[in-house]
């Protein structure tokens, strides 16, 4: 086969290992880790925890009535605010969260009570770190991050060496010189990809989350 023809099929398939973990990492179901207070009145706020978070936000009566939601998400996705409306019914509720990647619903309740804001003897002091991603999220978003750029790494390394190839102007020396290049490039891919393979097969959500299908949305009423 001819080398440039090689190489350009290199280029192309180097470019689509690159590209794959970018795409895991982005379209990641959400996840629910907290709902912060368990307990309010209707005109107070109430904050999701967890990550990924986007889409739509519906609550889930104990009875089984859904209530669709008008709130904000931070910019970081791990942190949903709310108002609950005057006009709720008091009862428990689930939280669920549909996007394009896939559905989550709490599994943990907070409870709506009838009337109105409690009187507190003094204000709630919210954890400097609430809303930021944790321990676990932390490792993960390493993972994903260093073999995001260990694939950059090796994609150039082909690049610049079959560069070289094509200026070699026939010297032996040079094209020697860049296929050894592509070959330590190729190697090193091929590490990268087992380690993916691994970290994958450990826990998915290390290298970006598990691969869901899109929820069904279900019909949704207002609050009344």
């Amino acid at each position: 086969m001819n080398h440039k023809i090689f190489y350009a099929l290199m280029v192309f398939v180097f470019g689509l290992m690159l590209c794959g973990p970018f795409v895991l990492s982005a379209n990641a179901a959400p996840v629910i880790s907290g709902i912060q207070p368990t307990k309010v009145a209707p005109g107070e706020l109430v904050a999701v925890i967890g990550s990924d978070l986007s889409g739509t936000v519906d609550l889930l009566l104990n009875t089984g009535t859904t209530y669709s939601t008008n709130g904000t998400f931070s910019s970081s996705k791990n942190e949903y605010s709310f108002k609950v409306p005057d006009n709720l019914p008091a009862g428990n509720y689930r939280v669920r969260i549909q996007s394009a990647s896939g559905a989550a619903e709490s599994s943990m309740q907070f409870t709506v009570v009838s009337g109105g804001k409690s009187f507190r003897s003094s204000p709630t002091i919210r954890i400097p770190t609430e809303g930021l991603p944790g321990f676990g999220q932390l490792i993960a978003m390493i993972f994903t991050w260093s073999l995001n750029i260990l694939g950059i790494v090796v994609f150039v390394m082909i690049f610049f060496a079959g560069f070289k190839w094509f200026t070699a102007a026939g010297n032996t020396a040079k094209v020697n010189e860049a296929r050894s290049q592509i070959t330590n490039a190729i190697t090193g891919a091929i590490i990268l990809l087992a380690a993916y393979i691994i970290l994958y097969t450990i826990n998915p959500d290390l290298v970006g989350g598990t691969f869901t299908l899109p929820g069904v949305g279900s019909s949704t009423q207002q609050a009344p």
